[in-house]
């Protein structure tokens, strides 16, 4: 996804015949209230049941949505007004999904779009969006509450980092949060290095390579502490690694493949940009990201969920040299979760 470049506003649907502020207190009162907005396009309706990325198909259907109403990238498409985001029907999320949350949110607003956030019906789902700070961070938009109810599944373990490439101040603390909490959780050491060498890593790809404008990290446990599962999940609205990698003219020629095997060479060979001399970048292996997923394959029970433009790859420690590829039509940013059995 891209910021809304000179010459795009005219793509932008006037929002003028929509009341402002939007009075409705439950999402069937807002789709009533919006029913004019939604059929006439100038306010689009989007359920947010495949933000997360254990669920390939409803995850394809929303990467087709955002690109087919021109919210994933300049394609001179006509972009709503208004954007709705309903986590009524999401029944789980991962954390790479409740960052993906925070891109659109903020991509969505750099675009000059309102938008309007139907809260979640499960009562877990809504405390990590408030313990967090993605609630709070997403500012200027209008929550309509959700009938909340369902037993815990999934806790906030450290507040988010929702952060820039100019500001970029929250990784710090981010980092060193998720250190000492898997500290606390008694981990093994070299568990503990794999799991944050592999966020730090993915972290700095998103810096250096992705040229995003929106990223967020967010950690979440599943469980209890006695049987406890972690995820660390990454998104951000940048180029994606299989169009980083293919930047580069000595892998220009992997862009006849499909995304989906671009990711998979880059992960399996551990290829990475590195400097060699001043002005030159390079691609070289045994390095980045590749190599630090690699390593944490390694350690105990693992999972790996990549959704980089559209590719979308599983990787587990059972079978570490085995990738399960979903080929996309479409896909919005990166998004990456790292799950680690505790």
């Amino acid at each position: 996804m891209c910021k809304l470049a000179p010459g795009e506003a005219e793509h932008l649907i006037s929002i003028t015949d929509i009341e402002r502020p939007l009075t409705a207190e439950t999402p069937s009162a807002l789709r009533r209230e919006l029913h004019s907005a939604l059929k006439d396009g100038s306010a689009r309706w989007i359920g947010l049941s495949g933000i997360s990325l254990d669920r390939p198909p409803q995850h394809r259907a929303l990467c087709h949505t955002l690109t087919v109403f021109g919210l994933g990238g300049n394609l001179g498409l006509q972009r709503p007004g208004v954007v709705v985001l309903d986590w009524t029907n999401v029944e789980t999320c991962g954390a790479e999904g409740f960052a993906l949350f925070s891109v659109l949110v903020a991509d969505l607003q750099a675009r000059a779009v309102q938008v309007v956030v139907c809260g979640p019906a499960r009562a877990d789902i809504a405390r990590v969006l408030d313990e967090s700070g993605i609630r709070q961070a997403a500012e200027s938009v209008t929550w309509v509450p959700g009938s909340t109810g369902g037993r815990t599944r999934i806790t906030s373990l450290i507040p988010a980092a929702v952060f820039s490439l100019t500001a970029k101040d929250s990784l710090a603390v981010f980092c060193g949060s998720l250190a000492r909490e898997l500290e606390k959780f008694g981990t093994r050491k070299p568990v503990r290095q794999r799991v944050m060498g592999a966020t730090q890593e993915a972290l700095q790809n998103v810096i250096t390579h992705s040229g995003a404008t929106d990223c967020a990290a967010v950690a979440v446990l599943l469980g209890n502490k006695r049987s406890s599962v972690l995820q660390v999940g990454i998104a951000d609205n940048g180029r994606g690694i299989p169009a980083s990698i293919t930047a580069h003219p000595r892998h220009a020629w992997l862009g006849m493949f499909h995304d989906a095997s671009i990711a998979e060479t880059a992960i399996h060979n551990a290829l990475t940009r590195r400097s060699r001399a001043k002005n030159e970048s390079v691609i070289e292996p045994k390095g980045g990201m590749g190599l630090m997923i690699q390593r944490l394959l390694c350690e105990g029970a693992c999972r790996i969920l990549l959704r980089s433009g559209a590719a979308l790859i599983s990787i587990s420690s059972e079978s570490p040299s085995l990738f399960q590829k979903v080929y996309l039509d479409y896909g919005v940013g990166t998004q990456v979760r790292f799950e680690i059995s505790l």
